[in-house]
């Protein structure tokens, strides 16, 4: 809850506020060991009030190239999901991500963006 709630502090505009909540969602992951949500919060911490611009060298997962991939070739999200063997909300999730990450608002602007970013990798 406190994740969620430091994240919508933080679109909204509210950084110091966003901090104190995420900052406690952090103590609260470390405490159960999920070190992937440590992460998660750590990378929402790092990227608070910044915007990324479109020189900036971002390290993509295979999977994130794999789904851009996908998206530029046209597919749904049920196709990637079935490519993938995940939930269609789990591609709606790295999709959300993908999209703050990258600054963009929907599957076109990620794809041009992507292209724009990685020149020299084939996508």
């Amino acid at each position: 809850m406190r994740h969620a709630l430091g994240n919508r502090l933080q679109e909204l505009g509210q950084p110091e506020a966003a901090r104190e909540h995420l900052i406690a969602a952090r103590s609260l992951y470390r405490s159960l060991g999920a070190k992937a949500w440590v992460i998660n919060v750590e990378n929402s911490l790092a990227s608070r009030g910044k915007q990324p611009s479109p020189s900036q060298d971002m390290d993509f997962t295979r999977e994130e190239i794999e789904v851009v991939q996908m998206i530029q070739e046209g597919m749904t999200n049920k196709a990637i999901a079935k490519r993938l063997y995940i939930s269609v909300s789990a591609v709606e999730a790295r999709l959300t991500k993908l999209y703050r990450r990258t600054g963009t608002k929907n599957r076109q602007q990620l794809a041009a963006r992507f292209h724009s970013d990685r020149t020299g990798v084939t996508v």
